[in-house]
């Protein structure tokens, strides 16, 4: 009795080779797909990191028109911290910079009448 071509079925060598190319196949593309699913939270990383650059920068730039030229002192760190009036060459290797501010606590927030 012969079979016919109809009813045959796979063998388990065809059906081993094409699960595991099939699973070659999905991780190339999982590798190719999943960065782009990240990239959009690097991104609002990047944009919440440069915002709060931009934030304390305006708010150095507020204070320092506030204040004079003898409210800006050169700190050390770490602890012991000294603060002295700076001179030009002391500014721009400096790692802590202090400026007198006209708001309370120096915090950016208007104080209380």
């Amino acid at each position: 009795m012969s079979r016919s071509r109809s009813k045959r079925g796979y063998t388990i060598a065809e059906v081993l080779t094409v699960s595991v190319i099939m699973g070659m196949v999905s991780s190339f593309v999982v590798l190719i797909i999943a960065p782009l699913f990240h990239a959009s939270d690097a991104e609002t990383a990047k944009v919440d990191t440069i915002q709060a650059a931009a934030k304390a920068f305006y708010r150095m730039q507020r204070d320092l028109h506030a204040s004079t030229a003898t409210g800006v002192y050169v700190c050390t760190y770490p602890a012991p911290s000294v603060c002295s009036a700076p001179s030009t060459t002391s500014l721009t290797d400096a790692k802590v910079i202090a400026i007198i501010t006209p708001r309370k606590n120096g915090n950016g927030r208007a104080s209380p009448a």
